[in-house]
């Protein structure tokens, strides 16, 4: 998904905004994915292949998608921008419209996962948890092929990232034991991942279960054979 177009208009080519002449071609920006823009705050661009026409692809989209509302493409590439440009609040709202505009499309894990990302970042906790829950109980649909391209934060590890965020929010919310079966689903996930034990211990304590979370604490520190 691209947004090559919007940068042919700001260097003058005079190409038209009819959405028909939005490319597929090979992306012209890359996002590495550790620094995560989207859910860390405004991050200064670190980690993205400097794109200095992204401002004019924001304004490209945002008025072909006036002129051809029914072109989910569009969305696309304007939530590609507005990801790149850490314009986190508009993003939210731009997945809001689309999820009304497109509910077929809207309905897959990976979109929801990006939703839950982005409102994680912006502190919104509830709203996150909610969409993180979306996105463990949803997979691809054919109508939604095209969203498959669309890279924010989703990945392959996007089922781990989801019980391991939902852990953390469940936890934080009052809820230690739903937070501990959350974690304990990322462990099996990730097996031999340290501080995923960590997690599940603390979420054990909170929850009052001492016992429990010390047995728990010395398991992971080899000190006792599995069951």
């Amino acid at each position: 998904i691209l947004i090559a177009l919007a940068v042919a208009i700001a260097m003058g080519t005079g190409a038209s905004l009819d959405s028909s002449s939005v490319g597929r071609e090979e992306e012209i920006y890359l996002h590495d994915r550790s620094t995560e823009p989207g859910s860390r705050g405004n991050l200064g661009n670190a980690g993205l292949i400097p794109l200095s026409h992204v401002h004019a692809a924001m304004d490209h989209f945002e008025r072909a998608i006036i002129q051809n509302p029914q072109d989910p493409s569009l969305y696309y590439n304007l939530m590609q921008a507005l990801f790149l440009d850490d314009r986190r609040e508009k993003l939210v709202d731009l997945f809001y419209v689309f999820m009304k505009r497109f509910p077929k499309q809207s309905n897959t894990s990976e979109f929801h996962f990006n939703l839950a990302m982005t409102l994680y970042g912006l502190q919104r906790y509830r709203d996150a948890l909610t969409s993180f829950m979306n996105s463990i109980c949803l997979t691809g649909n054919e109508a939604a092929d095209d969203m498959r391209g669309l890279r924010l934060h989703a990945g392959p590890d996007m089922l781990l990232r989801s019980f391991h965020h939902m852990g953390m929010l469940l936890e934080e919310s009052g809820h230690p034991l739903a937070a501990a079966a959350a974690i304990l689903t990322t462990m099996r996930l990730r097996p031999g991942e340290i501080k995923y034990g960590a997690y599940f211990v603390s979420a054990l304590r909170s929850a009052g279960r001492e016992l429990d979370a010390a047995a728990a604490h010395r398991f992971f520190n080899g000190e006792v054979e599995p069951p």
